[in-house]
């Protein structure tokens, strides 16, 4: 079962740092003065989820639902998937070197803004 929505942005690795490195990859709750990125893309997430590039079992219970919306089961560790999203990101080019990914996970009243990407 999935029980918990994580958001996915891209942001400046400078950035990130200044606000602190503890933001990046995964915190599940930045600060408020946290940089805001882009939402990654609903198509990349998808790559990403429907692909078993890692061979890891473990980012199975992920669901891509809208364009930084991701829905993941509570044994999916947020810092683990934003790691192996961001080095995927990568070398497919779609991330730039001074780009990192910020995860944090959200409330589920966000899902209802989302739109599921199939019924």
């Amino acid at each position: 079962m999935f029980a918990r929505i994580l958001e996915i942005r891209t942001s400046e690795v400078k950035a990130a740092a200044q606000a602190g490195s503890e933001h990046a990859l995964g915190s599940p709750r930045p600060a408020a003065d946290t940089p805001r990125g882009e939402l990654v893309p609903l198509a990349w997430l998808d790559h990403f989820c429907m692909r078993n590039f890692t061979n890891a079992a473990i980012f199975d219970d992920t669901l891509p639902r809208a364009d930084g919306v991701i829905e993941a089961g509570f044994h999916v560790p947020a810092e683990a998937l934003a790691e192996a999203m961001q080095a995927w990101f990568r070398r497919k080019g779609w991330l730039r070197p001074d780009e990192c990914l910020l995860v944090t996970e959200k409330s589920r009243e966000g899902l209802s803004r989302a739109k599921p990407t199939a019924e």
